[in-house]
């Protein structure tokens, strides 16, 4: 028998749109997505959540640099289905993410 323990995984969590959205154009999984509810307006605030590797720091550095470019239309379809998740989230918590 093979007794291998699956490794914990470091999560990287933003809640930047905009950086989440580049994110999975840049083809970084989403592992989940978590809402808090600010503002006057009581709206969710999605928190997104991937795997902490290097290659998402360095992404993250290029990003703040304004060194990274995407595809447009990849860029506004994850951004309109990540926040479309992220009412998903707040209106069925057990959506799975």
């Amino acid at each position: 028998m093979n007794d291998v323990q699956p490794q914990s995984v470091k999560i990287f969590s933003t809640r930047d749109l905009n950086f989440a959205s580049t994110l999975m154009c840049l083809r970084f999984p989403l592992l989940g997505i978590d809402y808090q509810i600010e503002g006057s307006k009581s709206r969710p605030i999605g928190y997104f959540k991937f795997e902490h590797t290097p290659a998402i720091d360095d992404a993250k550095r290029k990003y703040l640099q304004s060194m990274l470019m995407v595809v447009p239309q990849s860029y506004e379809q994850a951004k309109e289905a990540l926040k479309s998740e992220v009412i998903n989230v707040k209106m069925n918590p057990n959506s799975g993410f």
